[in-house]
Protein backbone atom coordinates (compact mmCIF):
# COMPACT_ATOMS: atom_id res chain seq x y z
CA UNK A 1 0.00 0.00 0.00
CA UNK A 2 1.11 3.36 -0.61
CA UNK A 3 1.31 6.67 1.86
CA UNK A 4 0.65 8.93 -1.18
CA UNK A 5 -2.61 10.23 -3.21
CA UNK A 6 -2.22 8.41 -6.80
CA UNK A 7 0.92 9.42 -8.56
CA UNK A 8 4.47 9.80 -8.51
CA UNK A 9 6.43 11.10 -5.31
CA UNK A 10 6.33 14.78 -5.48
CA UNK A 11 5.36 17.32 -3.51
CA UNK A 12 1.75 18.53 -1.93
CA UNK A 13 1.33 21.23 -4.71
CA UNK A 14 1.93 19.01 -7.33
CA UNK A 15 -1.99 17.99 -7.54
CA UNK A 16 -3.80 20.55 -6.12
CA UNK A 17 -6.81 19.20 -8.14
CA UNK A 18 -6.85 16.24 -6.12
CA UNK A 19 -9.99 15.69 -3.61
CA UNK A 20 -10.16 12.36 -1.37
CA UNK A 21 -13.73 11.51 -0.52
CA UNK A 22 -13.98 10.46 3.09
CA UNK A 23 -17.08 8.34 4.01
CA UNK A 24 -18.45 7.77 7.29
CA UNK A 25 -18.24 4.44 8.17
CA UNK A 26 -21.00 3.73 10.95
CA UNK A 27 -20.73 -0.24 11.71
CA UNK A 28 -16.64 0.27 12.15
CA UNK A 29 -16.13 2.32 15.49
CA UNK A 30 -18.07 5.38 14.07
CA UNK A 31 -14.65 6.35 12.27
CA UNK A 32 -14.05 7.76 8.51
CA UNK A 33 -12.53 6.65 5.18
CA UNK A 34 -11.37 7.13 2.17
CA UNK A 35 -12.12 4.87 -0.67
CA UNK A 36 -12.46 7.27 -4.09
CA UNK A 37 -10.61 10.31 -5.04
CA UNK A 38 -11.97 13.06 -7.39
CA UNK A 39 -10.62 16.59 -9.06
CA UNK A 40 -11.87 19.72 -8.39
CA UNK A 41 -13.10 21.51 -11.40
CA UNK A 42 -14.48 24.94 -10.02
CA UNK A 43 -15.16 26.70 -6.72
CA UNK A 44 -17.89 24.77 -5.71
CA UNK A 45 -17.72 21.26 -7.79
CA UNK A 46 -15.94 17.94 -7.56
CA UNK A 47 -15.58 15.80 -10.58
CA UNK A 48 -15.71 11.78 -9.69
CA UNK A 49 -16.96 8.56 -10.59
CA UNK A 50 -20.77 7.42 -10.19
CA UNK A 51 -19.84 4.59 -8.34
CA UNK A 52 -17.80 6.33 -5.40
CA UNK A 53 -21.39 7.89 -5.05
CA UNK A 54 -23.52 5.10 -4.49
CA UNK A 55 -24.70 4.02 -0.94
CA UNK A 56 -22.38 1.06 -1.24
CA UNK A 57 -20.23 2.32 1.11
CA UNK A 58 -21.59 2.01 4.19
CA UNK A 59 -22.72 4.89 5.94
CA UNK A 60 -22.13 7.38 2.73
CA UNK A 61 -20.32 10.39 1.32
CA UNK A 62 -19.43 12.85 4.20
CA UNK A 63 -17.15 15.32 2.66
CA UNK A 64 -14.35 15.71 0.58
CA UNK A 65 -10.42 16.48 1.56
CA UNK A 66 -8.49 19.07 -0.24
CA UNK A 67 -4.94 19.95 -0.36
CA UNK A 68 -3.83 16.42 1.30
CA UNK A 69 -0.45 14.65 -0.46
CA UNK A 70 0.47 11.94 2.20
CA UNK A 71 -2.65 10.46 4.00
CA UNK A 72 -0.67 8.94 6.97
CA UNK A 73 1.14 12.28 8.39
CA UNK A 74 -0.99 15.61 9.60
CA UNK A 75 1.66 17.65 7.76
CA UNK A 76 2.86 17.50 3.93
CA UNK A 77 6.53 18.82 4.24
CA UNK A 78 9.30 18.47 1.55
CA UNK A 79 12.54 19.61 1.68
CA UNK A 80 11.35 21.75 4.78
CA UNK A 81 8.50 23.25 3.46
CA UNK A 82 5.15 22.44 4.70
CA UNK A 83 1.83 22.71 3.23
CA UNK A 84 -1.32 23.83 5.42
CA UNK A 85 -3.75 21.37 6.93
CA UNK A 86 -6.28 19.98 4.27
CA UNK A 87 -9.51 21.27 3.87
CA UNK A 88 -12.69 19.54 4.88
CA UNK A 89 -15.60 20.91 2.73
CA UNK A 90 -19.23 18.92 3.29
CA UNK A 91 -21.49 17.67 0.56
CA UNK A 92 -24.63 19.56 -0.82
CA UNK A 93 -25.71 17.68 -3.04
CA UNK A 94 -24.51 14.78 -5.37
CA UNK A 95 -25.33 14.16 -8.89
CA UNK A 96 -24.70 11.32 -10.83
CA UNK A 97 -25.05 10.70 -14.70
CA UNK A 98 -29.23 9.71 -14.90
CA UNK A 99 -27.97 6.54 -16.88
CA UNK A 100 -25.51 5.82 -14.92
CA UNK A 101 -25.18 1.84 -15.00
CA UNK A 102 -24.05 -0.24 -12.03
CA UNK A 103 -23.18 -3.21 -13.85
CA UNK A 104 -22.08 -2.10 -16.94
CA UNK A 105 -20.13 0.87 -15.10
CA UNK A 106 -21.40 2.95 -18.37
CA UNK A 107 -22.25 6.24 -17.75
CA UNK A 108 -19.57 6.34 -14.71
CA UNK A 109 -19.60 9.92 -13.79
CA UNK A 110 -21.01 12.08 -10.72
CA UNK A 111 -20.74 15.69 -9.36
CA UNK A 112 -20.54 16.45 -5.96
CA UNK A 113 -21.51 20.02 -5.22
CA UNK A 114 -19.96 21.49 -2.18
CA UNK A 115 -21.26 23.06 0.88
CA UNK A 116 -19.37 26.16 0.25
CA UNK A 117 -16.71 27.55 -1.71
CA UNK A 118 -12.97 26.13 -2.06
CA UNK A 119 -10.75 28.59 -1.18
CA UNK A 120 -7.57 28.19 -3.88
CA UNK A 121 -4.39 28.10 -3.17
CA UNK A 122 -0.59 26.78 -4.30
CA UNK A 123 -1.73 23.52 -2.71
CA UNK A 124 -5.59 23.44 -3.70
CA UNK A 125 -6.86 24.23 -7.04
CA UNK A 126 -8.71 23.14 -10.39
CA UNK A 127 -7.69 21.07 -12.95
CA UNK A 128 -8.29 22.90 -15.63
Amino acid sequence: ATDRLPGPPGGAAEYPWMARLIYRQSMKNNGETGLCGGSVINKRYVLTAAHCCTTVYDGGLSYVKLGEFDIHHTKDCRRGKCSPPPLEIGIEEIVMHHKYDSNSLKNDICLLRLSEDIEFSDYVKPIC
